[in-house]
């Protein structure tokens, strides 16, 4: 199976800023400088993060982990799920959730590039648009009061020294949702039926309101991510892309291993195994993470192997999930059931001395 990948050379053509150097505002400036996305790390599989409390209101879907860490009070630390529903999401385990915390706080100080465009106070980018990738600063807040288009390709940073703002009804089209970036220094808060694209780290709170979409990840640092009716995903518009020749699972004694081999790996961060004791991947757990064995994750192929032990007897299902560097997840294959008998201990005669 295969993801098409392409490799994009991205110059910034000054004079494609001109919507934002000539809106009249003092203090603009334009560099050819190219800005560049983080490596999301052990954060990459996780869409909703919070470093208080999640909260939802409604049918909310996630495609992909939600977690808290380090949380705030006892739990439950995660609220209204059902009827929101996420693939996995673990509120009372939380240290896959600092990991990701960890990695999220250092994406947020990766994201510090030097900008390309600076606002001097609070900024509508939709009175600026259509924008071209680049740094964008505010001295103030960012807002969005209609439809903000990014046009070409490459990486968008949006840096506010404040807060990010959506109207209801706003919208982003446009760009790469893996290449998008804000940066906010306070709080995100977007508006009803909104529709947002790219991946939000706020140090403090998230806020979602009913029907707003989110086609990126939701990363609190301190505070609280509150939903309500949303979708939220993270569809990269060039995909990475691994040739998967085998995966198999075999059982022996208490313990599975679990064995694959690749063809080919470009931009590949590494794959995640998951396990369920049913046939329903929304109902797997995250049993382990398996880096790349080729430098950079671009390489002729590599074969890999984990050994797993189930919790107890029943019918196992693994399945084998590609991480790219963007972030993005790709299921790629699933084990057939591995049975577990019941294991029964072998009590000895007790031999008395004379």
């Amino acid at each position: 199976m295969f993801k098409s990948t392409r490799f994009v050379l991205v110059f910034l053509i000054s004079a494609a800023l001109a919507s934002a150097t000539n809106s009249g505002l003092p203090g603009v400036s334009a560099s050819s400088r190219a800005a560049t996305s983080p490596v999301p790390g052990a954060a990459a599989s996780y869409l909703v993060l919070s470093g208080a409390i999640v909260t939802n209101t409604g049918p909310t879907t996630i495609a992909g982990d939600l977690g808290v860490s380090p949380g705030i009070g006892e739990p439950p630390i995660v609220t209204g799920f059902p009827p929101a529903w996420s693939p996995r999401h673990d509120p009372y385990h939380r240290w896959p959730a600092a990991d990701a915390q960890a990695d999220s706080t250092a994406m947020f100080g990766e994201l510090d590039q030097a900008c390309d465009v600076s606002y001097p106070a609070v900024q509508d980018l939709t009175l600026v648009s259509p924008l071209v990738p680049g740094v964008y600063c505010a001295a103030g807040s960012f807002a969005l009061s209609g439809p903000l288009v990014l046009t070409g390709e490459g990486v968008w940073i949006f840096k506010s020294a404040s807060t990010l703002i959506a109207a209801p009804g706003s919208s982003i089209t446009g760009g790469d949702p893996c290449n998008v970036w804000w940066r906010v220094t306070s709080s995100a808060d977007f508006g009803a039926n909104s529709s947002i694209v790219g991946s939000v780290l706020a140090l403090t709170s998230i806020s979602l309101k009913t029907g707003a979409t989110l086609n990126g990840r939701a990363m609190a640092q301190t505070g609280e991510v509150t939903l309500d009716s949303n979708a939220i995903s993270l569809v990269c518009n060039t995909p990475t892309a691994v040739e998967l020749l085998s995966f198999t699972g075999t059982q022996f004694g208490h313990s599975v291993a679990l064995d694959w081999e690749t063809a080919q790996e470009v931009d590949n961060y590494g794959f995640n195994l998951y396990r369920a004791s049913v046939d329903d991947f929304g109902q797997a757990v995250l049993i382990h993470f398996e880096p790349s064995s080729i430098a950079g994750g671009t390489g002729s192929g590599a074969t890999y192997h984990y050994v797993d032990t189930p919790p107890g007897p029943g019918a196992w299902r693994y399945w084998l999930v590609d991480l790219d560097t963007h972030g993005a997840e790709t299921r790629y294959a699933q084990s057939a059931a591995i049975v577990m008998p019941m294991f029964f201990p072998i009590y000895l005669p007790l031999i008395g001395r004379a």
